[in-house]
């Protein structure tokens, strides 16, 4: 009996979000072929218990969401309160038949690196910590 062998490779690449003076770079990768044959599914998760290696302000976010997507919302629309806020990816899908999932972790830039909380009015003793907004758009699975 003939044995049956396949071909098997991955395809891989990056997303980019923010500016090239701050961006977050998130790898993604699919299989081939499909496991659903002409659905190409791209996808990241930030390993549990890891800290995210790239972060933006949101302001960034906004001015980069206003350049690359068209987006009429800009930095000065946000409230004050917001300038200390960062944005992380926590996990990314985009497919083919036009599912896209961003799950966005919200923290602050500690000198650089990414602290989970976020204190919304200073001086007021009330922080949020490890706070992940999902974002689905498109079919589910």
């Amino acid at each position: 009996m003939p044995s049956s062998n396949t071909l098997k490779t991955t395809i891989s690449g990056n997303i980019v979000i923010g500016s090239a003076a701050s961006p977050i770079t998130i790898p993604v990768s699919t299989d081939l072929p499909p496991t659903t044959p002409g659905d190409l599914k791209f996808s990241y998760q930030l390993p549990t218990g890891t800290p995210p290696s790239a972060h933006i302000s949101v302001s960034d976010l906004i001015g980069w969401a206003s350049t690359a997507l068209g987006s009429t919302i800009t930095a000065s629309d946000l409230p004050s309160s917001l300038t200390a806020l960062s944005v992380a990816v926590d996990n990314i899908t985009v497919d083919t038949t036009g599912k896209f999932d961003l799950g966005m972790l919200f923290g602050s830039d500690n000198s650089g690196t990414w602290d989970p909380s976020w204190t919304p009015i200073s001086g007021l003793p009330v922080s949020l910590s490890n706070v992940l907004l999902q974002f689905d758009y498109g079919t589910q699975p």
